[in-house]
């Protein structure tokens, strides 16, 4: 005798609790878990035993994963330089800076720092830029005063202006097109 639909009291089955005792039906019919293989820790299929179906550890020193997890961690650390004879570390040729484009830590107290690349792009950038040990960038630095130029954007003290050459420019041609000024203030009721 099929199960009948769960109904509260009299009622007929509406179609979709007819759709649903019968998808439960099929779905208990294929789980192959029951009060005498229940799935927990222990059960076959939640352990990593070379099928597909667990993942879980076997004791203390077994692999983890499905079949298909392992082989792509076999295949990765294939492809991979480092392993247990040949640890990564603050001391591996390929953390150090030391001219190639893998390592950026320091070598030694004096040593410079970052992968080949890194270390060319630093002396590139420190050779076009027009401060350094002798000429220090501060709050007073020319460049860094609203003069005229496309460089400061610090109050001058002397003209009361602030900003690079464009920006007073562009809030020059704001203020000509602004309807409020000082006279006419917004919000004009």
């Amino acid at each position: 005798m099929a199960e009948q639909p769960f109904n509260f009291g009299n009622t007929p089955a509406s179609p979709l609790e007819v759709a649903a005792t019968q998808y439960r039906n099929t779905e208990l019919a294929i789980n192959n878990f029951s009060p005498n293989n229940p799935y927990g820790v222990n059960n076959p299929d939640a352990i990593s035993d070379g099928d597909n179906s667990g993942r879980g550890q076997r004791g203390d020193t077994g692999t983890v994963g499905t079949a298909k997890d392992i082989q792509i961690r076999n295949e990765a650390l294939a492809r991979n330089r480092y392993n247990e004879n040949n640890e990564y570390g603050l001391t591996s040729k390929d953390a150090l800076s030391d001219g190639d484009n893998f390592g950026r830590g320091q070598v030694g107290d004096s040593g410079e720092v970052g992968t080949r690349d890194d270390i060319q792009n630093r002396t590139k950038a420190l050779s076009i830029n027009r401060y350094g040990d002798k000429n220090r960038y501060g709050v007073t630095s020319k460049d860094a005063i609203s003069d005229g130029d496309n460089f400061g954007m610090g109050e001058n003290n002397d003209t009361k202006t602030i900003g690079k050459a464009d920006d007073i420019q562009t809030r020059v041609k704001v203020l000509a097109i602004n309807k409020f000024s000082g006279e006419k203030r917004y919000p004009n009721f």
